[in-house]
């Protein structure tokens, strides 16, 4: 990742701000239209190696929060057919490496685990521009074969590729 020294990623532990922090996802359902949701975000760390580049990150999303504006459609997702909340009330990200790119975004290659599957998900993560207030500002998006997470339901209902985006205000490392 090219940076100025300005616009350097302090070393450290960098905390989620989930209040300022947003998981939205994407599918198609039956009709072929595209269905929007998100999905809260609990907590969550960038870790900042030495020479400030990212090389690790972990994050735990709420799944009893997912909502698409669709209280039916919610609770099935909630539901023993896909993330099974009332067993599992956790899902979770973790980094098992950051591959800056020539392009200055990061490739973030981790495992998600949804109930009690984890798969592997990649994720281009691009650092925004230092705020002034010790924040920073990161978007990274995916795509998620739900299968790989052990969700298998007729591809008529819900389309097998979920695209996801996260938009994450990381708080930088007290010092």
């Amino acid at each position: 990742m090219t940076t100025t020294d300005t616009d350097r990623l302090a070393t450290g532990s960098w905390r989620l701000a989930p209040e300022h922090s947003t998981a939205r996802f994407t599918a198609a359902n039956f009709l072929f239209r595209r269905v929007p949701g998100t999905i809260a975000l609990r907590t969550g760390t960038a870790v900042v190696g030495p020479d400030g580049v990212p090389c690790g990150a972990s994050a735990e999303l709420d799944p009893a929060s997912i909502s698409t504006g669709h209280e039916r459609r919610d609770g099935d997702l909630r539901g023993k057919r896909f993330l099974r909340v009332a067993h599992f009330p956790a899902m979770g990200f973790r980094a098992d490496r950051v591959e800056p790119q020539t392009d200055g975004t990061l490739l973030v290659r981790g495992r998600l685990t949804v109930a009690d599957t984890t798969a592997p998900l990649d994720l281009t993560a691009i650092a925004h521009p230092a705020s002034t207030q010790g924040r920073r500002s990161v978007t990274a998006t995916g795509r998620l074969d739900l299968r790989t997470v052990g969700i298998r339901v007729p591809a008529f209902l819900v389309g097998r590729m979920i695209d996801i985006s996260v938009d994450a205000t990381l708080l930088a490392p007290e010092t």
